[in-house]
């Protein structure tokens, strides 16, 4: 089996996934190719990976290269996780949404930094995507580039390559969560679902919980119940509280807060009574590039043999795609979140855009069964998001300004059709070295 990492340069995704694969019986003997375009970073974080898969007791054959074409062929699986500038462009996305009053906790997912996300990220990966229909057509596309739905999204309409969506943690940190504020023992996501019944769903990052039950008891008076204590409990700025504020109001609780903050326009410290609200702060690029460089030091380091490999993966990191793999290998059939499309599996969202819900993975199937209609009021919060997102994809691959400011426009946290016109205009000026070729003719229009 040979596994094909294309941004191995991530060290959010690439040093779990490896010791995953290397602790799996089935996946320890897999060729892994790691690609990134940073030589410098592929052969660190490629000694680095010989390192854990040493340490782990695996087998894996692990070669680097900044060449994807010299890596492709012979893949059975292709994992995406690469990002264009991602930090530096969610630093200028958050910074000229503030100028407008708009505050982005993140920018990966919404708001009109996630717009232009979105606009540079789909030509790249279409292009890896062709590469891949022509070297190893047979290879399973996984893909983990933000935002994850909408560039699964282009995958399924404008490739031919079999491919599936994930992003690294909706599930696997809900279920820590859910048994906490039910004030039971905390269990892991695969335990949680053989023990209990749920209704959860949505879109990435903006997924939500609004049924739980166990052994045909409904368990949900009780599990806000927990969640009203421990926010009364909290600080007014902890997720805790934002997340009851929802719930109370909506009778659905926001499985991802910290995303969540940022699709929504009740936490931009606005209205009546806004002291009462959690405020969504700013995304911190100061904050994620002392981390960053903090994890690349613990990498030389262990390289240079001066910390232990397990002392170099302290810091917090994810990854599922390792188990997503053994799960179809093996034939498991183990649950994960997964963006597919949604063909009526949340009945009042629409049937051809792609929607997280659980499914089990088994080597001939993917069984990803309908969740149910969300409840009226958070449908209603989701739409315009789809809006935003399928407006985005729109500009992403006819390089149109119009329907770029249009997207932006659609955002919930846009107040103005000028500001939505001037954001447009301002980010196309600070990452037209990073857009694809086909945003030259804004420049060349005059009447622009």
């Amino acid at each position: 089996m040979k596994i094909v990492i294309i941004g191995a340069g991530s060290i959010f995704f690439t040093r779990r996934m490896v010791l995953g694969m290397a602790q799996s019986a089935i996946l320890r003997k897999a060729r892994v190719a790691m690609v990134d375009i940073d030589g410098r970073k592929c052969e660190q974080m490629g000694k680095f990976c010989r390192k854990i898969n040493e340490s782990a007791g695996g087998q894996l054959d692990i070669t680097w290269t900044t060449d994807r074409l010299a890596a492709l062929p012979g893949a059975d699986y292709v994992i995406l996780a690469f990002a264009i500038r991602n930090y530096h462009y969610r630093e200028t996305g958050t910074n000229l949404s503030k100028l407008h009053n708009i505050h982005v906790k993140s920018g990966e997912t919404a708001g009109p930094s996630a717009v232009f996300r979105i606009i540079r990220a789909v030509p790249e990966v279409l292009r890896v995507a062709a590469d891949i229909e022509r070297i190893c057509p047979k290879a399973l596309v996984i893909n983990y580039v933000n935002p994850t739905n909408v560039i699964g999204t282009a995958l399924i309409r404008h490739t031919k390559v079999r491919s599936y969506a994930f992003c690294d943690g909706m599930y696997e940190a809900t279920s820590l969560e859910i048994t906490k504020y039910l004030g039971v023992p905390r269990l892991d996501w695969q335990e949680f679902v053989k023990q209990y019944q749920f209704k959860m769903g949505g879109i990435n990052h903006f997924t939500w919980l609004w049924g739980l039950e166990k052994d045909g008891r409904s368990l949900w008076d009780q599990f806000k119940a927990g969640l009203s204590k421990y926010a009364e409990q909290e600080a007014i700025q902890s997720d805790a509280c934002g997340e009851w504020e929802l719930t109370r109001i909506y009778d659905a609780w926001p499985t991802q807060f910290y995303h969540t903050c940022e699709y929504v326009r009740y936490f931009q410290g606005k209205g009546g009574r806004p002291q009462r609200d959690h405020f969504c702060t700013k995304w911190s690029l100061n904050e994620r590039i002392r981390w960053y460089r903090n994890v690349w030091k613990s990498i030389e380091d262990c390289n240079a043999g001066r910390i232990t490999v397990e002392q170099a993966l302290a810091d917090p990191s994810t990854d599922m795609i390792a188990a997503v793999i053994e799960s179809i290998e093996g034939d498991q059939k183990s649950v994960f979140a997964v963006n597919v499309r949604n063909d009526g599996r949340i009945p009042n969202l629409p049937a051809d855009v792609l929607v997280e819900v659980p499914a089990r993975f088994g080597r001939t199937n993917v069984d990803a069964p309908a969740v149910g209609p969300m409840p009226p009021g958070i449908a209603g919060l989701i739409h315009p998001s789809i809006e935003e997102q399928e407006l985005a994809l729109e500009a992403a691959m006819t390089g149109n300004f119009r329907t770029a400011v249009k997207a932006i426009a659609a955002d919930p946290l846009v107040m103005s059709l000028n500001d939505a016109e001037d954001i447009a205009k301002e980010l196309i000026a600070q990452e037209e070295d990073d857009m694809d070729r086909a945003w030259d003719a804004y420049w060349w229009n005059s009447r622009i």
